[in-house]
Order: structure tokens, then sequence, then C-alpha cells
């Protein structure tokens, strides 16, 4: 029957034992007080189901309270909460066997002392967030979240319910990438204890929608003060056994980057503060842009800065790998292989980019007429900026003056002051600044949505490790360059030994499925040392119910990797809930131990090319273009160790919100819609292509992006005017 139903190319052989083996298990969450171990993750609790008022189930009486309700609100509410106490509740409380409420996160609401919030949709209720978390209104709080320029009006009511509710409280909306990808899609949240920081890593967005109604997937690890907290010191998040820390400094120091209130520093100095030598996972994140391979070494730092380009410059084409298929380009064009350029010091801590000319500068010194011409320009400026003058103010001024001695087409652009501030802290750690540097030039969009060019360059720093304190050491964690995406799996997993002949089980459950494209699949299977498979990528579980569903599941069906969402042994009834978790299970068996081993991801990567990247191939080598801001963590049983630890090791502590083998899923009777549906005579009346007014457009390159976003329509189903734009 499961064999019958698969294409020949997806059979192995495999014992019936082995194969109807199931090895996921849930545990309860550690009584109030206790310690998270972060040796697995849990599921979110069900409240129970949302119905809608032509629900047979609903009584006249409760059919009339819910008209009623939804004419108060302006016809916001859409469906009345379906307790899954009630026996009329199709979903089992069976469904919540080992699972974690958002409220169980805050054990002592008197004793936190500060917390930091992300999330991709905006909060809707406020007051809900506040109660459920228990959080009190005069805790610093910092929330960052995707910018919604096309959002103003909700945006707006968001922030008054929080400067209404919280006394410290800040919000912060990043910049991300031209036409492409989530500002913010990590959910991250940070709560600071007397004893402990918690760390929360799920897929859940501050909604109650959310945390109620949807499978969700929550890892949590609590990390113990470091003894010698009363001085922060760097040394914490380097060296051996470190990569946590490092990590997540690195991603929140970057996501504060340009914050107010002085919270990247804050948020810095508090991280610093605790140990992450315990760490039971390892953390993957992804960060918008152009990402390269990173081979860490003793007395090396790697810095990716970023430049204002000078007038001229624009963005280059992309020469990676190109769609195969009739369908439109799911992104926009990633820029070309770096150049080099140089890297010319200014006065008062300015740092310019120059082009590298023929015969200029090697990496071992200065030479070339930009370097000269850039020292020329320095020393014929002798001014002083008056008192009152902003340090930055003094920076551009010097920078025009320096640019009229020079010929225009040499400099490229000049180093944000937040660049500045990571050179100058790498200095001040003992480390030297090379001359000759890597640049290429993106499109990037603010938190208003506005585009604008940006120079990326990547400088590799020599010099000892860093310890101690400086004041801008938010700002060289900020502009560490780490491992996205596919690289920061393939860093991990490449450590360990995965024998396919002994793979068992290797699906996804995700929210958002982009493409069924073999090309990407194959990467990732590159990426997670895979080779010699029946079939190429991962079986994807696909989306409960019988409504529509999106092409990219036919075609899945029709390459026989479509599962069904059946229910897991430990949580029946989960598989009547629609899915909003992101899932990758990897499992093995090792025949002399009888045990499995293998590896998990939980966190808010969906599978796509946005999150995890798409391969760029040019002269020179291999990149990743990387769309979102995404974290989460990897769990990992090494072969070596199956069958070590109680009842099975990794698994028992990982509840699978799906049952593993899956069977293949029927998507007959299913009304199949496409997602590429014939929009681009629609956008064309809707757009005005004339250059110069291209920029007088309400446009932004997220407005259409919405694989989170609950808003009474299915988001597979979203139209995604951006690609269009490309």
């Amino acid at each position: 029957s499961f064999q019958d139903r698969l294409p020949s190319r997806c059979l192995r052989p495999r014992s019936r034992a082995v194969a109807m083996s199931v090895w996921s298990g849930a545990r309860d969450p550690p009584a109030p007080g206790g310690w998270f171990d972060g040796q697995g993750f849990w599921l979110n609790e069900v409240a129970g189901e949302e119905v809608g008022e032509d629900d047979e189930r609903l009584s006249p009486e409760e059919r009339a309270d819910f008209e009623a309700q939804a004419d108060d609100a302006g016809d916001n509410i859409q469906y009345v909460e379906m307790s899954i106490d009630d026996e009329r509740c199709r979903i089992p409380r069976s469904a919540n066997s080992g699972v974690l409420r958002l409220g169980s996160l805050n054990h002592d609401p008197a004793g936190l002392r500060s917390a930091l919030l992300t999330s991709f949709d905006l909060i809707e209720d406020v007051a809900w967030l506040k109660g459920e978390l228990m959080l009190p209104g005069s805790v610093p709080l910092t929330f960052c979240m995707h910018p919604w320029p096309n959002k103003w009006q909700e945006r707006r009511n968001m922030i008054s319910d929080l400067l209404q509710s919280f006394e410290n409280c800040l919000f912060h909306f990043p910049g991300g990438l031209a036409n492409c990808g989530c500002s913010v899609h990590a959910k991250l949240i940070l709560l600071e204890f007397d004893d402990r920081l918690r760390v929360v890593l799920s897929s859940a967005n501050l909604k109650p929608v959310h945390w109620k109604f949807r499978n969700e997937a929550v890892w949590v690890q609590d990390f113990p003060r470091h003894p010698a907290h009363q001085q922060p010191d760097l040394s914490r998040f380097f060296g051996e056994g470190l990569d946590f820390g490092r990590v997540l400094g690195h991603f929140v120091a970057e996501l504060l980057e340009g914050s107010r209130g002085e919270r990247q520093r804050c948020w810095t100095e508090t991280l610093a503060a605790f140990d992450f030598s315990g760490a039971a996972a390892r953390l993957l994140p992804s960060c918008p842009g152009l990402a390269t391979p990173v081979a860490r070494r003793a007395g090396s730092l790697s810095l990716r800065l970023s430049a204002t380009p000078a007038e001229g410059v624009a963005p280059v084409k992309s020469t990676g790998k190109q769609e195969t298929s009739d369908q439109p380009p799911p992104s926009p064009p990633p820029p070309a292989f770096p150049s080099r350029a140089l890297l010319v010091p200014m006065r008062r801590g300015a740092w310019e980019v120059h082009r590298l000319e023929d015969g200029g500068a090697s990496d071992d010194g200065a030479g070339g007429s930009a370097s000269e011409a850039g020292r020329e320009a320095a020393s014929s400026v002798t001014a002083t900026p008056a008192a009152w003058m902003p340090g930055q103010i003094w920076q551009s001024i010097l920078s025009w003056i320096s640019t009229l001695n020079r010929r225009p087409a040499n400099i490229l652009g000049v180093l944000r002051p937040h660049s500045c501030e990571a050179l100058a802290a790498a200095q001040g750690f003992g480390h030297r600044i090379p001359q000759t540097v890597d640049v290429e030039v993106v499109e990037e969009v603010d938190e208003y949505g506005q585009p604008c060019l940006t120079i990326l360059v990547r400088a590799a720093l020599e010099g000892p490790s860093p310890s101690g304190w400086d004041p801008r050491a938010g700002a060289l964690l900020a502009h560490l360059e780490e491992n996205y995406g596919f690289y920061a799996l393939r860093e991990h997993l490449s450590q360990e030994v995965w024998r396919q002949e002994e793979e068992r089980h290797y699906v996804s459950m995700s929210s958002a499925v982009e493409s069924s494209d073999e090309a990407w699949f194959d990467d990732l299977d590159r990426f997670v040392g895979r080779s010699a498979a029946r079939w190429v990528g991962p079986q994807i579980v696909a989306p409960a119910g019988d409504g529509p569903v999106a092409d990219v599941y036919a075609s899945l069906q029709e390459q026989g990797r479509l599962v069904t969402h059946s229910a897991p042994q430990h949580s029946r009834g989960r598989e009547l809930m629609e899915n909003h978790s992101k899932v990758l299970v990897r499992q093995f068996w090792h025949p002399d131990a009888a045990a499995p081993y293998g590896w998990v991801y939980v966190g808010s990567h969906n599978l796509t090319k946005a999150a995890w990247g798409s391969v760029v191939e040019a002269e020179g080598g291999e990149r990743l273009w990387v769309g979102n801001r995404e974290l989460g963590v990897l769990l990992i049983q090494p072969r070596h160790e199956a069958g070590r630890g109680a009842g099975g090791g990794l698994f028992s502590r990982t509840p699978l919100p799906f049952r593993v083998p899956a069977l293949p899923a029927d998507l007959s009777g299913r009304e199949i819609v496409s997602t590429w549906v014939e929009q681009a005579e629609e956008q064309a009346e809707q757009w005005d292509w004339s250059t110069q007014n291209w920029w007088q457009q309400e446009w932004n390159g997220w407005s259409s992006w919405s694989d989170d976003e609950e808003d009474g329509q299915d988001w597979r189903l979203a139209k995604r005017n951006w690609w269009w734009w490309a």
C-alpha cells in the first residue's frame, strides 16, 4: 500500500520492523521555576479551534453573539473560539500531550529584569500579550519586527498600545533587501532574570491565533549568569564551545543596529554577562544579503561592513543560476561575485572605499592612484569641526571636501558610522585592518520600505581573540561574518557521520513551500551531507484538511515526495490543526546499537529560498543569496551516541507534530490553485514604469509577502507582487 503508491525511484529496501518504528516522543516541561535544558522542544498548548458563524455546531444564541461582536469590532472578528474542553470541539484533549504555554515561559514576573521579543507579524493584541506573558509595565522591553510599510495605521495602533501598556518600551523595525524577503521573520524571546537568561526560539508570532490554534514548535534553554558577571567580557562570545553565544550576540547586535535608546549596547552587555558554554543546540541564523562561507581559524575575524555609495554607483546583475522552469523568478537577481577594492582611512575615524585600479594595491599594502589620492585628500583637510557640529555631519563634510581633490570615478563610497565603529573596536582589541577588501553593491530597503543602495565590504582582520570590553563591542558583534542558512547547516552537520544507507526518515513540515525546484532541493541535500538517495530533498507534509492548495504541492505529489499529515502517536489531534511550525528532521537507524540517531531543526525557517538561501555561482566561488532574517536551532544526536540516553535519546524529546513513517498524500478532490495566476497585466495596469516616477509609487518590497500573516486568506494563495517588479 505505502510502497505501491510510491514511484519506483522513491523505493528503497528496508525491513518491515524498521519501517514501522516511530521515534518521536513528548515530555512535560519543567515545573515553574525549574530550568529548561534545551535538549528537545515542545509543541504549543492548544486552546481549541476557530469556528466561523456558519458552522453548524453553533447554537442560534452563539451565532447571534458572533454577529453582534463582529458589528462592534467593525467586522474584524472572523471566528469564535470553541474550547478544547467543549464536547463539540473536533480537536481532542490528547493534542495537548507534553506541551508548553506562552505564559509558562515567565515563571517570575517580579524578578524579570528585561525582555526582547521579535515577530514577523505586527502585534494585534497588546493586552493579550501583556497578560499571557505576564509582562510588568515597568520592565524595559524591546520589540523588533517586520516594518510592514503598507500597514501604517495598524503599525501606529500597535505602537500606541505598546506605549500605553509599558513605561519603558522600545520598538525597532530593521531594514532588509529590496523586492524580497522578510526584514524580521525570526521568532526570538529573551527573558532576563536575576539568575538566568531564558532563550526561546519558536515558529509562532506574537499573536493569539498562533499560540492557541496553530501547530507551533518551541525550543527553550536557560543559561546561568557567569560567575564573574560584574564586568562584561567579549571573550565569552569567542573560543571553543562558545559558538552559541557568539551567534546569538551577533544576531541580536545586528538586529538592533540603528535602534534608539542604546539598546544594542545594553543587550550586548546583558548577553556578555551569561555563560553559554552549556548550550544543548546549535544556533542557525539567516541574514539578508549575499552570504560567504566562513571558515573559522584562530587569530582572525571576518567583518561584513557597509558603505554609502558615491554618486553613479549601481548594482550589478546576477551571473548565478537561472531558473529552468517557465515561471517568473522567485527573487530579484542577486549581485555578481565581489570585486576587490581599497579601504582608505580618512580623518576623524572615517573610511573610504576606492576602486582597485590596474597596478593598484595588493593584499600586503597600499598602492595605486586611488590610495595616493585618498591620502593626499586627507592631508589637504586641516580644519577641525566646531564644538556644536555632530561628528557624523563632520564626516560627511570631510568626505565631500576630499572627493573634490580626486577623480570621482576612484571612490565607491564611505563606510557608514556603525561600520566605522566596528573597525575601531577591532583595532582596540589588537586587530590589524587590511587595506584590500572585497566589495559588491546590493539594493536594500530601509525601515520605511524605501529602496537604497549599499556597498557591502568584507574585511579579514588578523589579531588576538577579543577579550575585555569596549563600548563599541556591539558594533563589532553586529558586523561579524557568520555562516547563514545553508552554510550554517553545513557547518554543523559536516562534523558528524551520516550514513545514507541507514537513513529512515527525512521529512519537512513548513507553513510555506516556495518551489518544487529539484535543483534547489539538491543543494539542500548537498549542504546536509545527503547523497546517492533515491529522491531529491525531504518528503514534505501536505497542508491539513480538504481545502484548496497551491500548485507547488501538486508538483511535489508528482515527484512522489508529498506525504499526508497523519496523527502523531504522542499527540493525536494535531493532524486536525492548521500548521505553522517549521520542522526538518532526518532520522537514521544504527543496526548495531538498534537505536535511532540523526538531527532535528526547529525555528522560523520555512522551506523557502528566502529563508535558507539560493546558491549563486560566479567566477571565483559560490555564494548564497538570502532574503530573510531567521533564527532556529539544530538538535543533533551523532551516530556514535546512538542508543545512549534513556527512552530513545534525542527523539524521545522531540515531539514531531506529524507521524513517521508518513503515507503518500492524495490531493484528489482538492482545488489546486496556481500561485502564478495571471498577474502580469494587472500589475502593468497599476504600475508607472517611467524611470522618473517609480520612486513616487507606494512601493515596498514586502507589501504582498505574507507567509505567516493571518488576514482571512490562506497564505498559500497570496500574490507576490514583487516578483513581477523584479
